[in-house]
């Protein structure tokens, strides 16, 4: 026989309703995206929502990190994709350069 251990409900609840949050815009959006015009606008939408989303799980500012990265990929070799993941990315500030964004707030 297996005992379990006690838990705090409240902690299970709470990790739930932030799962539950974050996934909301998606669903709130939902019935907007239905007719967005054309199967190529709708995968370019997914693309850009998704960059979005894993951005904001990471703990970073979409704009900033879109703007950084439209910046440096021109100059990029396919081996350095990697850098620029949102798990990966780090800002022009901790790279040691100027970062334009800031200057925007």
């Amino acid at each position: 026989m297996v005992a379990l251990e006690p838990c705090d409900m409240r902690k299970s609840f709470n990790g739930l309703a932030g799962i539950v949050a974050s996934q909301l815009p998606t669903k709130l959006g939902a019935k907007n995206w239905l007719f967005i015009g054309s199967a190529a606008a709708g995968w370019r939408s997914a693309v850009i929502y998704s960059i979005i989303a894993s951005c904001r799980s990471h703990g970073i500012e979409p704009f900033a990190y879109i703007h950084d990265v439209l910046q440096r990929l021109p100059s990029m070799t396919i081996d350095q994709i990697k850098e620029i993941l949102p798990r990966n990315w780090q800002p022009n500030a901790a790279r040691g350069r100027f970062d334009a964004y800031e200057t925007l707030l």
